[in-house]
């Protein structure tokens, strides 16, 4: 077997980007040199850019590696030739190789097996290197959440107690005010501008702690700026005493701001009797806009009768005074009906003194026991229970047994229809629709879960 004369050296490891691989067959035994030889001599000249020696000179293609056995007369073998050309060069110089045919005295014949791109196997290597490289690191960095998890679980472990059931702050039972929030994440959000002294009412319904607890101590509701806060708000409003309220900026929560933020939210904090008051300037302006849509309502449909009420020619004298008078008593009663349903409307906030009269202690049991618990019951003559269900059943539930009525809802126009519908006297609930309409005879009483806090 004969070996190749650059066996030692790799082609490989060169800075070429191309290999060009092919097999010959010599008709004859012949050493390595002669089919250098031959490549050599028989390619000099074809192209005067491509010539094999000047381009390995000036390192342009890489030493020539043959590998030849021969056997039976016959030498047999593989030929690769490393190019730095470009493609079209590299293609041209394989193509070339194949026009070779003798060696020596002998027959030969050349085959261009394959052209491999040296570039591909080059990526291949970088990227299994690059994984390897990867995996190592993220073992390597793999413990700092752990570390960061474990500062955090050691802060929150310092900071964040159980008071009553509830997640509140360490300084809760230490000072004389308190921050009311949504959840956990929002006392320790808090944590981060120094504050400590907060509870979470975890949840939209406010618990018997924290009502009991804004009864006791100067407490501020910071909330989030979307509907549950919303919800929160009204309902701290109707059972609770809280004295100061903040909202995140609109659609955000509180876990959200940065410290900058929460610092100016808290600074930015109002008393209740000025929400109170905005609310009322609202409900007074929406009072307002309605009346005046109503009246236009009406003048357009008076409007609208006169216009289809043409007089006949051949109509009496008489006839056309009748009409008139009766168009006249039409204007008159739409005027009276309006002013009626605008006093019942205003009939619907009762003042204390309608207290007078009714079991308050009685009742106010009742009241604190329905609070967050959205259940509703009725009660008979004799002011017992005969009937409690959720406040979403109660509805189809009101019968002429049940005198009065006590739920943890909202009294809208329908449930009230339905009550007078069915002879109820009166009805509790945590908040009453604005202008409900009454009809012009009824005797039903509505009050609110907050007339009998501050009359206890």
């Amino acid at each position: 077997m004969t070996r190749g004369i650059n066996e030692s050296i790799d082609a490989t490891s060169t800075s070429a980007k191309y290999n060009i691989v092919a097999s010959f067959t010599v008709n004859g035994v012949v050493e390595v040199q002669d089919v250098v030889g031959a490549l050599f001599g028989q390619t000099e000249g074809l192209f005067n850019d491509l010539e094999l020696r000047e381009l390995q000179k000036s390192g342009r293609i890489g030493r020539i590696v043959v590998n030849a056995e021969s056997d039976n007369g016959k030498t047999i073998g593989e030929i690769i030739i490393p190019s730095s050309l470009d493609r079209t060069e590299t293609a041209i110089l394989a193509a070339t190789m194949e026009t070779v045919d003798r060696v020596g005295p002998c027959t030969a014949f050349f085959q261009l097996n394959e052209i491999k791109d040296l570039r591909e196997s080059k990526l291949k290597r970088i990227e299994a290197r690059a994984k390897e490289l990867l995996k190592d690191w993220k073992s390597l960095s793999a413990d700092k959440p752990k570390i960061s998890s474990k500062i955090k679980s050691a802060l929150e472990r310092e900071s964040v107690i159980m008071w009553k059931g509830l997640p509140a702050g360490s300084d809760i039972d230490l000072v004389e005010s308190v921050i009311i929030v949504e959840g956990r994440n929002d006392i320790q959000q808090l944590f981060k501008i120094g504050v400590k002294n907060t509870i979470a009412v975890n949840g939209t319904s406010v618990p018997k702690v924290i009502i009991d607890l804004t009864h006791k101590k100067e407490c501020t509701a910071f909330l989030d700026g979307d509907r549950g806060g919303d919800m929160i708000l009204n309902e701290l409003l109707q059972v609770s005493k809280i004295q100061f309220y903040a909202r995140a900026p609109r659609n955000m929560e509180v876990e959200e701001l940065p410290p900058k933020e929460l610092v100016k939210c808290l600074q930015q904090k109002k008393t209740i009797e000025f929400l109170l008051k905005e609310r009322k300037n609202r409900d007074e302006r929406n009072d307002n806009r309605d009346r005046d849509r109503d009246r236009f309502q009406q003048n357009r449909e008076r409007n609208r009768n006169i216009r289809d009420r043409k007089p006949d020619i051949n109509r009496s004298i008489s006839k056309y005074s009748r009409d008139n008078s009766r168009n006249s008593n039409f204007r008159s009663s739409s005027t009276s009906s309006s002013s009626r349903s605008f006093s019942g409307n205003r009939s619907s906030s009762r003042k204390p003194s309608a207290l007078d009269g009714l079991p308050k202690s009685t009742l106010n049991t009742y009241v604190k026991d329905l609070i967050s618990s959205n259940q509703a019951i009725g009660l008979d003559d004799e002011y017992k229970e005969i009937y409690r269900t959720s406040n979403v059943k109660i509805f189809n539930e009101l019968n002429e047994k049940l005198k009065t009525v006590i739920m943890d809802g909202v009294v809208t126009q329908r449930f009230l229809d339905e009550a007078i519908k069915n002879k109820i006297k009166r009805v509790i609930a945590v908040n009453i629709k604005s202008r409900l309409r009454f009809p012009e005879r009824t005797d039903i009483e509505l009050f609110y879960f907050k007339d009998f806090f501050n009359h206890n």
